[in-house]
């Protein structure tokens, strides 16, 4: 790259380097996403670019069929290529690059057995994709106050760790499935300073508008509310001397 490298990533094969950071700020034709054998640095195919050549971050699918996500540092892009040799993935509806709103994506994580991604920045949400298809399983708004600038998961994918500008780090509980009657249910939980709020969903199809619970189902309390196609949030009350979370 002719700039400053500003993330790497290994294949699982360790043959492999994903690296991504600033282009020339010159020529619009420069790289700011690479795809190289580690032995000869010759490349791997042709990754999706970013506009204005720069990228924050990049991330390998630690399985086949091998995948890169990577995240723009100016336009609020998750972009997708599979491979090799690697190129970007396109026309295809399910494919989920624009949901965040706007600045930058400052870090894209697969989950240790590549089912699930996650990606986090300047807009303050939390946005979880398929890992194979890079649909949209899920999306959390103002999960902090300011910009969240790295996430990770845990070994069995379970939870995730963001950590923010505002000064707080935040531990989320993530669980999605399928149930019988083919819905996509994903369920996301996150304690901040102030409450609990349980994140939760049900979806028929990929990408789809996540919506309340089917007829005959209820949520208990009762005080929960759709955010915009989103999801829908219940607040929770602490139970005093319940195991997990302290009140």
């Amino acid at each position: 790259l002719a700039g400053p490298i500003r993330d790497i990533s290994w294949d699982f094969e360790s043959k492999r380097l994903c690296l991504v950071g600033e282009g020339s700020k010159t020529d619009a034709s420069s790289l700011c996403a690479k795809v190289i054998q580690w032995d000869t640095g010759v490349s791997c195919g042709e990754l999706a670019q970013h506009t204005r050549t720069k990228a924050s971050s990049c991330a390998f699918k630690p399985n086949r069929p091998m995948r890169i996500a990577t995240g723009g540092a100016d336009d609020s892009r998750v972009l997708f290529n599979k491979g090799p040799p690697f190129a970007r993935v396109v026309g295809d509806q399910a494919v989920a690059e624009h949901e965040h709103s706007r600045g930058s994506v400052f870090c894209v994580r697969y989950s240790r057995d590549g089912t699930k991604l996650v990606s986090v920045g300047t807009d303050k949400s939390v946005v979880f994709y398929d890992g194979k298809t890079m649909a949209l399983l899920h999306k959390m708004t103002d999960v902090h106050t300011h910009s969240i600038y790295m996430c990770d998961w845990n070994s069995d994918g379970t939870r995730v760790v963001t950590s923010s500008a505002d000064g707080t780090v935040k531990l989320m509980v993530v669980e999605a499935r399928k149930a019988s009657d083919g819905h996509l249910q994903f369920v996301c939980a996150t304690r901040s300073d102030r409450d609990l709020v349980l994140h939760w969903a049900t979806q028929s199809e990929p990408a789809g508008e996540w919506t309340a619970p089917p007829h005959g189902w209820r949520s208990e309390p009762a005080n929960s509310w759709g955010t915009g196609g989103a999801s829908w949030e219940t607040e929770m009350e602490p139970v005093a001397g319940a195991p997990g979370w302290a009140a």
